[in-house]
């Protein structure tokens, strides 16, 4: 309803999700409008099945939602400019 949401599936041992951990911080910090959810591929059996669901096999990935709708998905790390532009920001 409105909020803006950014779901991060990650690895706890991944070095790109270390990296993109940093990006995603600032997200945070510089705009409290976006929830950030993060997801761990070796977590809780909920978490494992997000997953599995999503049919992710590597990481990090990045889901972006607006609205409870997803508006864009990128693999890999991205830059903060990158993450802030797709919610408009």
């Amino acid at each position: 309803s409105g909020q803006t949401v950014l779901v991060d599936f990650y690895g706890s041992t991944c070095a790109p999700c270390k990296a993109l951990a940093m990006q995603l911080a600032k997200v945070e910090s510089e705009h409290a409008d976006v929830k950030i959810i993060k997801v761990q591929s070796d977590g809780s059996d909920e978490e494992q099945a997000l997953f599995a669901e999503k049919g992710i096999r590597t990481v990090p990935q990045l889901y972006f939602y607006k609205d409870a709708k997803e508006i864009a998905h990128y693999g890999g790390v991205i830059p903060y400019s990158k993450i802030v532009e797709v919610f408009g920001g």
